[in-house]
């Protein structure tokens, strides 16, 4: 899926852990890509996202997010669990 960075989202320990694109599509990615998304990103990027739909909720789980530069934001796993 691809779209239009509209916000980013955050949970209750500040973490960056999800964003929504083109104002209604939910993209969920894991709290330890947070520092990168938020570096790497910024509300009205075009970006692609690879992941698996969760159509029951209205939800993307994100493995990987490409950037405009081409750059991939893959999640790996949580740093040292590799």
């Amino acid at each position: 899926m691809s779209g239009t960075v509209s916000k980013f989202l955050y949970n209750a320990h500040g973490d960056c852990d999800g964003l929504i694109l083109d104002g209604d599509k939910q993209i969920h990615f894991p709290p330890h890509l947070s520092v990168e998304v938020l570096r790497s990103m910024k509300v009205w990027d075009k970006i692609q996202v690879h992941g698996r739909k969760l159509a029951a909720i209205g939800l993307t789980i994100a493995a990987s997010i490409t950037l405009p530069s081409g750059t991939r934001i893959v999640d790996n796993g949580p740093p040292g669990k590799h």
